[in-house]
């Protein structure tokens, strides 16, 4: 159920990508004078109100794994702008031609749905960074199929190294750098005797 709630979600997410990268391209062609801009409807969004509610939902007390790094401050503010950024160009696209002189947007729903996806980007990016040095214990299983590649062939490809990641569950800088540890014991070893 949640693996098809989530393929649901990054479906569209990429709907709203390709919406975004259209808007975009419209608005690149009228600053380059492609197309002509349509006079009867001046486009304005309530960007005050979408700071306001990314204010709240990018603080630095309201994300869990922040510590305070200067990488993650700069990830939390990229983030921020880009949500920023991603309201406005959505909120654009939406705003209709009823004929008013002045249409004003303010979509609380948008922004805080793009907030919270780009918020738990956010969150997935700390976990990662704060897990990244942490020793990984292989299982019997991929010690045995790795240590079987290793002596079929110590110098693996990158195509190999993909393989035999794919076989064991692994990622392929595991793999390589499990490769590049048996190369050094294995050279230490030989020297020795």
């Amino acid at each position: 159920m949640q693996q098809s709630d989530s393929r649901s979600t990054i479906s569209e997410s990429l709907e709203q990508l390709a919406a975004v990268s259209q808007r975009l391209a419209d608005l690149a062609g009228k600053a380059a004078g492609l197309c002509p801009p349509h006079e009867d409807v001046q486009r304005i969004v309530d960007v005050v109100a979408a700071r306001g509610a990314l204010d709240l939902l990018f603080a630095k007390d309201a994300i869990d794994g922040y510590d305070g790094t200067d990488a993650m401050e700069k990830a939390r503010v990229a983030h921020y702008n880009a949500a920023l950024e991603m309201y406005t160009v959505m909120a654009e696209g939406q705003i209709g031609s009823d004929g008013s002189d002045v249409a004003v947007v303010q979509n609380e729903e948008l922004v805080t749905r793009i907030g919270h996806t780009l918020k738990k980007e956010l969150i997935e990016f700390y976990h990662t960074m704060s897990h990244a040095n942490e020793r990984v214990t292989f299982t019997t299983e991929q010690r045995t199929a790795l240590e079987s590649a290793f002596l079929v062939k110590p110098k693996l490809n990158t195509a190999e190294k993909r393989a035999l990641a794919r076989t064991c569950n692994l990622n392929p800088r595991q793999v390589e750098v499990w490769v590049r540890a048996q190369i050094l014991i294995f050279s230490k070893e030989s020297y020795l005797c």
